[in-house]
């Protein structure tokens, strides 16, 4: 699937209005680039209003919209050229960049170490009070978690108590996509989703497989089953975030479960307070979260777009603070 965006300077003040979406191959992402592009020019007052794009990773200008001139065949030309513009561009500083012994290793993006559940939540608290005013998350009380571990059968870490006791689920529709592909699950949610996946992967294991999974012991091994040792406590759509109770240096380590490949993608963060800390600077500082993923709260709901969204929104902002008379290359 390729990845396309079209981005222009809105009415207001700082304001970016972009359309973007998937589709199969090039050629389709830039028809999609053209259609959504004269859109928007039609919405102007009659002036020429600057227009970017972004086809894949690469983002430019394309000046032809709005230019009479040019048929539809020739608009879409003029969008791949500009885009192959940028994408040489990109190519020549990478080749430069590689000359010249340069390293742009990407950080690891789940590196963050552990830390205090109750802080983090604290500052997202904070965050979600001033953006949402009205808010109100609660915790459970330490019985209700004392009797979901009980019923569980397994040995929580303090952190994944500590933030049950904080928060216990998320009723608010605004923030279901608090944590961006997941949304908090509530002590009975945890519990009904844990026996529910146990029981359904044990019989797929016994229709279509070799009877049930011998799973490794330490945390962090890869089960390729749901085990009793994963605790879901944040979920969306059969995919889960959940705590491996397994013992080993990886105890408490949050793994992401996918209803079609298990838990292939493999631990996320070494801990509930880590992945609280990410979540927390990416609100308070607009980092990205899980692998590039901004907030927006556009659509008067907390949300997230991919990083090439937000990277085609800043290019156009950039522009908007620049004096009128001056010229875009």
């Amino acid at each position: 699937m390729t990845y396309w965006a079209v981005a222009r300077p809105g009415s207001g003040s700082g304001e970016v209005l972009v359309h973007d979406g998937y589709v199969v191959g090039d050629d389709a992402a830039i028809a999609q680039i053209a259609g959504a592009g004269v859109q928007l020019v039609a919405a102007e007052d009659g002036s020429r209003p600057m227009i970017w794009v972004s086809l894949g990773s690469a983002h430019a200008r394309v000046p032809g919209f709005g230019d009479q001139s040019l048929d539809r065949a020739a608009l879409e030309a003029e969008i791949r050229r500009c885009v192959t513009e940028e994408e040489n561009a990109q190519r020549r500083a990478a080749v430069e960049a590689m000359l010249e012994g340069s390293s742009h290793a990407r950080p690891a993006a789940h590196s963050r170490t552990a830390g205090s559940v109750r802080d983090q939540w604290s500052r997202i608290s904070d965050w979600l009070r001033v953006h949402f005013p009205g808010t109100t998350i609660t915790g459970a009380d330490r019985d209700s978690v004392d009797a979901a571990m009980a019923k569980m059968g397994q040995r929580w870490p303090a952190e994944l108590i500590e933030l049950y006791t904080l928060v216990d689920g998320v009723s608010d529709e605004r923030l279901l996509g608090l944590l961006h592909r997941f949304a908090f699950l509530t002590l009975d949610d945890a519990i009904w989703h844990w026996e529910s996946s146990i029981q359904i992967w044990d019989e797929s294991a016994r229709l279509y497989g070799d009877g049930p999974v011998d799973a490794p012991a330490e945390a962090g091994f890869q089960a390729d089953t749901f085990i009793p040792a994963f605790v879901p406590f944040a979920g969306m759509d059969g995919n889960f975030l959940c705590v491996d109770t397994r013992p080993g240096p990886m105890h408490g380590c949050v793994t992401e479960f996918d209803k079609s490949g298990a838990d292939e993608p493999g631990p996320r963060w070494v801990s509930i307070s880590a992945m609280l800390t990410d979540l927390a600077d990416s609100l308070t500082t607009s980092q990205a979260f899980d692998d590039g993923w901004y907030w927006t709260t556009d659509n008067g709901a907390l949300e997230w777009e991919p990083d090439r969204t937000w990277q085609l929104r800043q290019i156009v902002a950039s522009q908007l603070s620049r004096p009128s008379s001056e010229s875009f290359n």
